[in-house]
């Protein structure tokens, strides 16, 4: 049966009225509730939307389409907000603005640092942030959290219900005051004040629905790179949210040409890129950086002020450039915070690690067996926080015949897989070389890194290790499983 669409028994600009609705009225809020537990795994499938007989179910029970409409958008986009809000299940959420709304923990990073550079303090509130483009709240909410006055806007008349109604839920609803304007001209005063914009990467699309195409340039964000410009020359400082992958060093630099202190922050949650924040004016002369990469849970933070501490002498010498990666050897997957804000080269020559393959790009990086040995344990402890290190095994070609028959040989049923520049998803090369699905991973990674012909390669290696393993099983024949044990 075809999925039928919930979202067309009223107009976008009523249907939050009716969600609203949903939330206050008993009938249908219980129905909510059944309804947003549905199947844990929901939130991840491609298909969100109910089926028709759902749909008229719901419609049966409640005795009105647009009501029940509104009862499925709500927990459809609960189910989905659980990925993402631990309170999910009490927030008033919307299925696209869950896609685009800032991970809780990032969020209270930015906020942390924003509301101590505009002067406030956790428990004291001195401080008026102009958050545009306020979405559901998830920024705003953790800059309210952390000790700032806030003004959220959005030109959403229904966005600015969802975020004055989240921050009731989340305790913070007298710090926080909703608008509903458009973020080329607030109406509200910038002059020398503090902002967060959240720029709109789905400019003119509706709001009700899921899975639409989203922006990968600056000139196709709402607001754009002009009317950015210009709210960022009349305050006197702030922070702007990028998708890490668009073209974010453009506009950096444009604002750098116009003499505007700029520092871009690349931040990871769980070694996944999120955002990258562009602060500028007082915020970003407050650290005095260009670039900044930062890896959370651990709060760790790499910087170009960090790396030119290298040519003073201060961190390690860089290990010779080697092509081959040989048995004994440390190979390091760093972080991908530190490609993507332009740091890996500095990092890697400040730790005295060399690129697996500098010439394709590879982000890998190794430390040789002898320079392994000598290696101080600090050093690698805070290189764990910075990525996984693991110990190398063997290197060989880039096979995956060779490697299942290696694998069989070792009794390894299960490896994980990592890749580079690789034709095939990392997930489907580890299926193909399964052979025990029974089988624990028990700790062995297979790096697979394409390209031409004569650079594409395998190594195999334990790990990630930790302080415990610091040089703890060079023979990797009695070592946790491997060959001849």
């Amino acid at each position: 049966m075809t999925s039928a669409d919930p979202f067309n028994h009223a107009p976008a600009t009523t249907s939050w009225m009716w969600e609203r609705r949903a939330l206050e009225d008993p009938r249908a809020l219980a129905e909510l509730e059944q309804l947003a537990a549905g199947d844990p795994t929901a939130a991840a499938s491609s298909r969100l939307q109910p089926t028709a007989a759902q749909l008229q179910r719901t419609r049966a029970r409640l005795g009105s389409p647009e009501l029940a409409s509104a009862v499925w958008r709500l927990a459809l986009a609960r189910r989905k907000g659980r990925t993402k809000f631990a309170d999910a299940d009490r927030l008033w959420l919307d299925l696209v603005a869950v896609e685009q709304a800032t991970a809780p923990a990032v969020a209270l990073w930015k906020a942390s640092r924003l509301v101590s550079a505009a002067g406030g303090s956790y428990g004291s509130r001195p401080t008026v942030i102009l958050d545009l483009c306020c979405g559901v709240g998830s920024d705003a909410l953790a800059l309210a959290q952390m000790g700032a006055n806030l003004v959220a806007l959005d030109r959403d008349a229904g966005m600015i219900q969802r975020v004055t109604w989240n921050a009731r839920v989340r305790g913070v609803d007298k710090y926080l005051r909703g608008v509903v304007g458009n973020a080329a001209h607030p109406p509200c005063r910038l002059i020398g004040g503090w902002l967060h914009v959240d720029p709109d990467r789905r400019p003119g699309q509706d709001h009700r629905r899921a899975r639409q195409r989203r922006a990968v340039t600056i000139a196709g964000y709402q607001p754009g790179p002009d009317v950015l410009e210009r709210l960022i020359e009349r305050t006197q400082g702030g922070a702007v949210k990028f998708s890490p992958a668009d073209d974010w060093p453009d506009f950096a630099a444009r604002l750098e040409a116009r003499g505007i202190a700029v520092e871009v922050e690349v931040v990871s949650w769980m070694r996944e890129c999120k955002e990258a924040t562009l602060w500028y004016g007082a915020a970003a002369e407050v650290a005095g950086a260009r670039r900044r990469a930062t890896a959370l849970p651990s709060g760790r933070t790499w910087t170009d002020r960090d790396a030119r501490r290298v040519a003073d002498g201060m961190l390690w010498p860089s290990s010779p450039s080697r092509e081959s990666c040989p048995r004994g050897a440390f190979l390091f997957d760093p972080d991908p915070c530190l490609e993507r804000a332009g740091l890996l080269d500095e990092f890697a020559r400040a730790w005295g690690l060399t690129r697996l393959e500098p010439a394709l790009g590879c982000d890998w990086l190794m430390i040789h067996g002898d320079e392994a040995e000598t290696m101080e344990r600090d050093r690698l402890a805070s290189l764990n926080g910075w990525g996984g290190l693991y110990r190398v095994e063997s290197e060989g070609p880039a096979d995956l015949k060779f490697w299942r028959a290696r694998l069989r040989e070792m009794g390894v049923g299960r490896v994980v897989v990592k890749t580079q520049r690789w034709p095939e998803p990392a997930e489907a090369v580890q299926r193909r070389l399964t052979w025990d699905a029974t089988a624990r991973l028990e700790g062995w990674t297979l790096f697979l890194q394409g390209g031409m012909t004569r650079r594409a390669r395998a190594i195999l290696a334990w790990g990630p290790m930790d302080e415990s393993d610091h040089v703890a099983h060079p023979d990797f024949n009695s070592a946790r499983g491997g060959t001849g044990t």
